[in-house]
């Protein structure tokens, strides 16, 4: 047609029919081109585990067709939707380019005037004001994209979470990038740069060995020449709530603030007493470091050696663009926990904003049913995070309902959450939003890790699910309710993927003693058996499978009965992406602390066997001593 502009198709979206894609591979088209939403798309929720697995490789279901390997690659649209964590951007690229792909296009990058509210398209979320470490690892994966080879091998996963020059850890949720003159962090690092003398590019978010800051937006160290660089400072961010819920403009997922904060730098080519100069529009700050210290506030600064260098330095780009930024609320941001053994440690967190750079932070505690509350200091841990540990003493350590508040004082006002109040508990007309909860239990209680009534937000559907999650109210109390359609009765399916909640982690809990899994549940057509998992943070899954009678009963499962599983992927797009990850060779022991999720699935019926209707009915799942 005369068409001169290459020409790509998407062989994807078809999933894996093998004749259309030879058929296209055999046209005169220039290239063929995939998507890859490996976590599924629209959960309305945020994803709460370990989903590197999911990246571990790109599933080409046509590369024995060697018409589709001669064309040009790329993926037109990607992304890792409903994942706040800042590790899966580097692990895909990395993947990408194992795959053959020379260009990949990320969906949806959130303009700075929506991105308070996450809007445009909630199952996505991508900004460097609102989602800082994402960017770097973005930032990360850009990089990567660009040198590794095509068709490169990484190892196995979990092992490929190291790979050419970066490094991916799930639990500090980091991604880290070396080369030598380029060194980028996603969140706080103890990793030192291989090569300082060579260094030209720094990115981060927190601190590492070269850079303390006690901020947690983005922040660039670019080098001009010796012995000037260039430095640009992004605002705080609190994150007032999950960013992932149904969209809406009046839904205010995070806050920016304009924080002044020390910064240190250790840079050779800078020293120690360097200057520093403003050169954004308004920006008028001028100073000399003291022992690598200085000042910042969001902006763009010229660092020299000496003053004199800084004022003869070549024009630096002084460019610098911030949505509006209204007058700074109070904010405080607290994650309840709902249930406590006796000797558990359990800590209060508080992650408060505002004007003022330091507060009095005051946790008004009490058991239920008490009249008075009994006030607590919280201590800074960090810039804006206060922490108080529950105190090891008689009065805290009955079983039965503790209820709190916290509050804030910055000076000019006192107010106290839930619900922003002023005032405190204390005060005799102290008008309350509720309080928060926490069950403190006996010691050796069962740890429940899927209720029903309350695990709703964690339901997670697997890719080929036949089922979805229905909650149901019975003579057990609220039940899950899962099922397989018709056509898939004799074949089974995974029925679901569960997140433990945020307020039900496990990770400082005392699990000591905990060797069992009780199970209340039932089939809902004949007999049956269930494939039962537990996933960890890794992402990978332990598991067995054993019989469910159609009625009810609490099934005990040791835990040393679990062996290495596949663990359940999401609804991947495209669709011939696989249902399970691994088992993997290196896949280590599971530690209770570590548990992230469940997973549940129907195995195939025997040869002999027949049912009108499968599926599961489930009141709990606890840990118990057995």
């Amino acid at each position: 047609m005369g068409v001169t502009k290459p020409l790509f198709y998407n062989i994807s979206e078809q999933g894996p029919n093998q004749a259309f894609a030879s058929a296209l591979c055999n046209s005169s088209v220039d290239g063929i081109s995939y998507q890859w939403y490996p976590t599924g798309l629209v959960k309305n929720s945020a994803l709460h585990s370990n989903m590197l697995p999911s990246v571990a490789h790109y599933t080409d279901p046509f590369k024995q067709i060697a018409a589709c390997q001669r064309k040009a690659k790329m993926v037109y649209e990607f992304d890792a939707a409903d994942v706040t964590k800042s590790v899966m951007y580097p692990a895909m690229a990395r993947s990408f380019r194992e795959a053959g792909f020379q260009w990949a296009t990320q969906f949806a990058y959130d303009s700075a005037a929506l991105a308070q509210s996450n809007s445009e398209y909630n199952t996505h979320y991508l900004n460097l004001l609102y989602t800082p470490a994402k960017a770097i690892s973005f930032m990360i994966a850009a990089e990567e994209f660009r040198r590794l080879p095509l068709g490169y091998r990484a190892a196995e996963y979990p092992a490929s979470n190291h790979f050419d020059h970066t490094l991916l850890d799930y639990q500090a949720d980091l991604s880290l990038y070396d080369d030598g003159r380029r060194y980028y962090y996603s969140n706080n690092t103890q990793q030192a740069p291989a090569d300082t003398a060579q260094l030209q590019h720094i990115a981060g978010v927190g601190s590492s060995p070269l850079v303390t800051y006690r901020g947690n937006g983005a922040y660039f160290l670019d080098k001009q020449q010796d012995g000037v660089w260039r430095l640009e400072v992004y605002p705080d961010l609190l994150q007032l709530q999950d960013p992932h819920q149904p969209p809406s403009l009046q839904r205010e997922v995070g806050r920016l603030y304009l924080h002044q904060r020390p910064m240190t730098l250790t840079l050779a080519d800078l020293g120690t007493s360097f200057a520093i100069k403003g050169i954004n529009a308004g920006n008028h700050y001028a100073a000399n470091a003291e022992h690598g210290q200085i000042t910042v506030t969001p902006g763009v600064y010229l660092l020299g050696r000496t003053a004199a260098l800084v004022n003869n330095a070549k024009q630096t780009d002084a460019t610098y663009y911030l949505p509006t930024i209204p007058a700074p609320e109070l904010a405080l941001v607290h994650q309840p926990q709902r249930q406590r053994n006796l000797g558990d440690k359990l800590s209060f967190t508080a992650h408060i904003a505002g004007k003022s750079p330091q507060y009095q932070v005051t946790l008004y505690l009490r058991y239920q049913g008490y009249k008075d509350f009994t006030a607590l200091p919280m201590t800074a841990v960090n810039a804006d995070t206060y922490q108080l540990s529950l105190p090891d003493t008689a009065a805290w350590q009955q079983p039965g309902i503790l209820e709190y508040a916290i509050s804030v004082s910055d000076g000019q006002q006192q107010l106290t959450w839930p619900g922003a109040k002023a005032g405190t508990p204390a005060d005799w007309d102290y008008v309350d939003a509720g309080y928060w909860h926490t069950l403190l239990t006996p010691k050796g209680t069962p740890v429940t890790l899927l209720a029903p009534a309350t695990d709703r937000a964690g339901y997670y559907t697997p890719k080929n699910a036949v089922s979805w999650p229905a909650t149901a109210a019975t003579v057990e109390g609220a039940t899950l309710k899962l099922s397989v359609e018709q056509q898939a009765i004799s074949t089974g399916g995974t029925l679901l993927r569960l997140d433990l909640a945020n307020d039900n982690q496990l990770s400082d809990r005392d699990l000591s003693g905990y060797n069992a899994l009780a199970l209340r549940i039932r089939s809902l057509g004949k007999d049956d058996r269930l494939q039962f998992g537990i996933i960890g943070n890794d992402g990978l899954a332990w598991g067995t499978d054993f019989p469910v009678s159609n009625q009810w009963k609490t099934l005990v499962l040791p835990l040393d009965k679990l062996k290495p599983v596949g663990t359940l992927l999401g609804q991947a797009f495209p669709t011939f992406m696989p249902v399970t990850a691994g088992p993997f060779a290196a896949q280590t022991a599971l530690t209770l602390n570590a548990i992230e999720g469940l997973q549940l699935a129907l195995p195939p019926l025997g040869a002999h066997q027949t049912m009108q209707q499968r599926g599961i009915e489930i009141a709990e799942v606890a840990l118990i001593h057995m």
